[in-house]
């Protein structure tokens, strides 16, 4: 194309169609510049949010750490602060503590078990024979004695066979005396010659064979008059009847499981116990000088029910539990124990005398053993103990403090090896001369810290070198 021609428009097609319309421009702002200031005012509302966030929680954690400080009675202590009552400068507060000391006393050796109240004698009253029970003559509960009627069968067919058998006999005694009759004469024959040896021996025989035959109906007689017996159903030991187990009118045999009652003696009562087998030889040495007094109490009870003594040591050890059983013998003509009742027993062993013993509690446990805290100086100092034997609420130290030592028996939790401690009869602490913090110490802090600051300052200046710390709630 030559330049230097004049350009001319170009030319609208003959077919394009004509608009109206204004042609479409394309905006000179960018998309998206309407929303950018919206989201730089989101960004900036979030940090704000962010900071107050953080400002709220720093100032919750100051406040809480100042309201802990203030119920401690401050983190410091003013010029009088310190000492064995307050805190010293840059301290712990002491550590309030109970202490005893170790006594010497006579303290009962006992053996706890839980243990079962057994019968003496228990007894399932069957009937002997078999037949249709008549008659009931015992109450449910009753005590009887040995030989007393409980029960009745009917008599009748027993009555009957007792004839019978008594017939049997009458009949075969006339035989024999019949028998016995011809021998006699037939002795008196044959010295004559006029029978044979033989029928001689035959005689004799015969009569031999009644005799038997006599002696077994005797047995028959016997045996009818046993059964008319056995039809009374009596009891066969001292004791108390239980549940009547059939009524009147039902047939009853020997084959029974369950028989007619059940009699169980209890008065005296045994109960049967358990106790580890490493007490065993304590026990059999204690028992072959003298008979072991048995305590039985009722389970989560004080006073005991019973007393007795303990009788038979079971003759092997229990290897499943490692245990030993053993019973002991007691009286209960008051009935206070009950036959498969759960009680707890107290066997004493001995009473050993001039122990020397603490508070169970104030034993405490470490890596190498056990331990107590005695006070020197106000301080807590870790003392290894040797333990013989816990009783109840009390240990026997057999070596490791004397009765001189002053032991921590109570507020073990706040100790550690060397920890200054407050004595119970001390002064109670936030009294005069007491150890806040504030004002009056450095100078500084919240309103609640100068104003216990300054009245720890100026109670710190008046009353002396001595500070207490109140309390901790």
């Amino acid at each position: 194309m030559d330049p230097s021609r004049p350009q001319l428009p170009p030319e609208t097609p003959p077919h394009a169609p004509t608009s109206t319309e204004p042609p479409f421009t394309q905006p000179t702002q960018p998309m998206g510049a309407e929303l950018a200031p919206t989201s730089a005012r989101a960004r900036w509302g979030v940090r704000i949010g962010l900071v107050l966030v953080a400002v709220l929680l720093v100032l919750g954690i100051v406040g809480l750490r100042l309201r802990n400080e203030a119920a401690g009675g401050g983190a410091r202590g003013g010029p009088g602060g310190g000492g064995p009552g307050g805190r010293g400068p840059g301290g712990q507060a002491p550590a309030p503590v109970r202490t005893v000391h170790p006594e010497l006393r006579d303290v009962p050796i006992h053996l706890e078990a839980l243990g079962t109240v057994t019968p003496r004698e228990t007894a399932v009253v069957r009937a002997r024979v078999s037949g249709q029970l008549d008659r009931v003559l015992f109450t449910e509960g009753q005590s009887v004695h040995a030989g007393d009627v409980l029960a009745e069968l009917d008599t009748r067919p027993f009555r009957v066979a007792l004839a019978e058998a008594q017939a049997v006999l009458a009949r075969d005694q006339a035989s024999l005396a019949q028998a016995r009759a011809t021998h006699a004469r037939g002795t008196q024959l044959h010295a004559h010659e006029l029978i044979s040896t033989q029928d001689l021996e035959a005689q004799a025989a015969s009569v031999a064979t009644l005799e038997a035959t006599a002696r077994a109906d005797r047995a028959a007689v016997d045996r009818a008059r046993l059964d008319l017996t056995y039809a009374r159903v009596v009891s066969p030991i001292d004791g108390q009847t239980g549940l009547r187990q059939v009524d009147p009118g039902n047939l009853v045999s020997s084959a029974d499981p369950n028989g007619i009652v059940v009699v169980t003696r209890v008065d005296p009562i045994d109960i049967v116990f358990t106790v580890p087998q490493d007490e065993l030889g304590a026990v059999r040495t204690h028992m072959q000088a003298e008979a072991l007094t048995v305590e039985v109490l009722a389970r989560e009870a004080d006073a005991p029910l019973a007393t007795g003594r303990l009788t038979v040591i079971d003759n092997r050890i229990d290897t499943a539990t490692g245990t030993v059983r053993m019973k002991a013998e007691v009286p209960n003509d008051t009935q206070t124990l009950w036959p498969n009742q759960l009680v707890e027993v107290r066997m004493l062993l001995e009473t050993r005398r001039g122990a020397l013993v603490v508070p169970d509690a104030a034993v405490q446990q470490g890596p190498d053993g056990a331990f107590v805290y005695v006070i020197v100086d106000h301080h807590a100092v870790v003392r290894p103990v040797r333990i013989e034997r816990i009783v109840g609420e009390l240990a026997i130290v057999a070596e490791g403090v004397t009765p001189a030592d002053e032991v921590v028996s109570e507020g073990h939790s706040r100790l550690r090896p060397d920890a200054e401690v407050r004595l119970e009869g001390d002064p109670v602490p936030g009294g005069p001369g007491g150890d806040n913090t504030g004002a009056g110490n450095t100078g500084t802090g919240n309103a609640g810290g100068a104003a216990s600051g300054r009245a720890g300052g100026a109670a710190s200046e008046g009353a002396g070198p001595r500070g207490e710390a109140p309390r901790p709630r």
